[in-house]
């Protein structure tokens, strides 16, 4: 019985140097020494953002001509590489036009980045829309960088195949930003997540004769029946109107709406203003003048003033307006038509009158 106790004592007492020392290690390890290594950052995801620059060109009316080409701007915008340097090299952009055959209105493209030129032309085949791709472009993008990017069209004379008033127009639309072929510095392919926005230009149209209007004053006043009853507001305005490009007859009639239609020159809405982008429906108006203030020539048929290219003509109208009801009322010029021929008959050129905002008076209070 001695030798075995003696032999538990032994085995008791390595017990409790070993207990002893899983206790001092504990009490002795440091956080460097003991807790798991930090699992490695992951890396930033490359990304691609592309976006329309903020000076880019709007709807808009383009000067064409009939013995030339004409070079135009498209749209603008940039491509800016995110947490990586990036390598584009292919970029899908649609170009479209009201015309049926878009090889009949320009002859090739022209993509510049950061005034690097890459150009394409246009198929034979390509009808009113076409997706053209321009790619081998190897184009670098810094990390947190961005390279700005321009489209820019050959535009062919206007006669030859296309009309006037045809129109223009391209975009990297948001499901086309999402083809682009880009990598980054290992070569790995961005995928659709990680690239993303667009660019959508401006509609041009096209015309080799523009007529700019411009109201250089405008009064406001109060009208009152016989009985002196406030009952309308007189909006008068003074206007200038100048041709480019070709003779044109301005008609001396007027229409109210948002369109020119039939023998007219101005369309015109009246707004309230809790709606000020809504035409006024019903009430009544009467044109207390529309005259020339500059002696333009009156066409041999008196029913129209030539507008005589690149001569500037000014005209005063008066307009009054009963509203269906009281409130407070403006008055927008919408569109201005003008014809080719005295006889007021055929081809005319309509242009729209745009920003509203510049075309539209202040407000009169009506209060019946």
């Amino acid at each position: 019985m001695l030798f075995y106790d003696q032999i538990k004592h032994i085995e008791m007492k390595k017990f409790a140097i070993l207990a002893f020392a899983f206790i001092a290690f504990l009490l002795s390890c440091t956080k460097d020494k003991c807790e798991m290594p930090p699992k490695p950052e992951e890396k930033p995801v490359p990304k691609l953002i592309v976006g329309k620059g903020v000076i880019s060109p709007g709807d808009r009316t383009q000067k064409v001509f009939t013995n030339k080409n004409t070079k135009d701007t498209l749209f603008d915008g940039w491509m800016k590489a995110e947490n990586a340097d990036i390598w584009v090299e292919q970029i899908p952009i649609t170009v479209e036009t009201s015309w049926g055959y878009l090889d009949e209105v320009i002859d090739n493209l022209i993509l510049s980045i950061n005034d690097v030129q890459y150009q394409e032309s246009v198929p034979y085949s390509a009808g009113s829309s076409w997706e053209f791709e321009f790619d081998d472009l190897h184009t670098k993008i810094k990390k947190d960088d961005s390279v700005y990017v321009v489209l820019i069209a050959n535009i062919s004379r206007v006669g030859d195949d296309y009309h006037e008033g045809t129109t223009l127009s391209g975009r990297i639309s948001a499901a086309q930003a999402k083809d682009i072929e880009a990598e980054d510095r290992d070569a790995n392919d961005l995928n659709e997540s990680q690239i993303s926005g667009e660019i959508i230009g401006g509609v041009l149209t096209l015309r080799s004769i523009i007529l700019s209007v411009l109201i250089k004053s405008i009064s406001l006043s109060q009208g009152f029946d016989a009985s002196g009853v406030l009952n309308r507001g007189i909006y008068n305005l003074n206007l200038k109107v100048t041709s480019f490009g070709k003779d044109v007859y301005m008609p001396k009639a007027l229409w109210r709406g948002y369109y020119s239609e039939n023998k007219s020159a101005f369309s015109f809405t009246f707004e309230e203003k809790s709606s000020p982008n809504v035409a006024v429906v019903g009430g009544s108006f009467q044109v207390y003048s529309f005259i020339s203030t500059s002696g333009a020539a009156v066409a041999a048929n008196s029913l129209s003033w030539e507008l005589q290219d690149s001569q500037t003509e000014y005209f005063n109208l008066t307009i009054s307006f009963m509203p269906p009801k009281n409130g407070h009322y403006s008055m927008t010029l919408r569109q201005l038509q003008v014809f080719l021929k005295e006889s007021l008959i055929g081809e005319t050129i309509v242009t729209e009158l745009i920003p509203n905002n510049t075309y539209r008076t202040g407000y009169i209070e009506i209060n019946k």
